[in-house]
């Protein structure tokens, strides 16, 4: 006689959608390949459903009853949830600010539920693991900044720091573990963005812009190189704290 395996809890998938037909459509599908969800049509109902939830994954309409969910890419990639935007809106600017706030996937409507579905399985790969979840805090300093890698914040060691997007802090935190390595621009896409990356070099070139006003700022001089016709260095006195 064995005993029998524990059967493992089902991923957990928040559907946030202010089409009640659609919402019904999606999370039906979900049901019947395994998943639980839960469904919100408003901002304020996902920011509710993200606490009592606490959903693995989250697929997440822009257009909302009391708004545009933006912030809610970057409530919801702060606590390690990985979003694919779904939407109508189909410019490549909107692809790329949604990616730069965190969102890992980006699927247009209309859309083939099976896609969905392959996507969504995609992104079940992108749950943090529990034992990484506890793992020791790690504090990363370089030049005259300390990078909180839980808070995601660059602090100067006098005292002024600055928020990061989750973009800006993938990027930052790439830079480090490379320290003085040339990267290329669709190295970067491809690990910030965490999927294929068609090479955009503008849109790196933005966020790697945005990332400088922050850290620049205070250091008075740039540690990020750009490389002609290439990428990126980066090139700073760096340190790792263990807490």
């Amino acid at each position: 006689m064995t005993l029998a395996q524990p059967v493992p809890a089902p991923v957990r998938v928040l559907v946030i959608e202010d089409t009640a037909s659609l919402r019904m459509l999606v999370t039906t599908f979900l049901q019947g390949h395994g998943f639980e969800t839960a469904e919100a049509w408003s901002i304020a109902g996902a920011r509710e459903l993200i606490e009592s939830f606490r959903p693995d994954i989250a697929l997440l309409d822009l257009m909302l009853d009391d708004g545009e969910g933006y912030d809610l890419i970057s409530r919801m990639s702060e606590r390690g949830i990985p979003v694919m935007v779904i939407s109508s809106k189909d410019a490549p600017l909107d692809r790329i600010l949604c990616l730069e706030m965190g969102a890992d996937d980006f699927l247009t409507k209309p859309f083939e539920m099976r896609e969905m579905l392959l996507r969504t399985r995609r992104l079940v790969k992108l749950i943090p693991a529990e034992d990484e979840q506890k793992k020791t805090v790690n504090t990363l300093d370089f030049g005259t900044f300390r990078l909180d890698l839980v808070e995601r914040v660059a602090t100067k060691m006098s005292g002024l720091g600055s928020k990061l997007t989750d973009a800006e802090f993938r990027l930052l935190r790439l830079f480090l573990e490379n320290q003085g390595q040339v990267l290329d621009r669709k190295h970067i896409g491809q690990e910030i963005f965490k999927r294929t990356f068609m090479d955009n070099s503008r849109s790196i070139d933005v966020l790697v812009s945005k990332l400088r006003k922050k850290i620049d700022t205070e250091t008075g001089t740039s540690v990020i190189t750009n490389v002609r016709s290439t990428g990126y260095v980066f090139n700073a006195d760096m340190s790792v704290r263990r807490d």
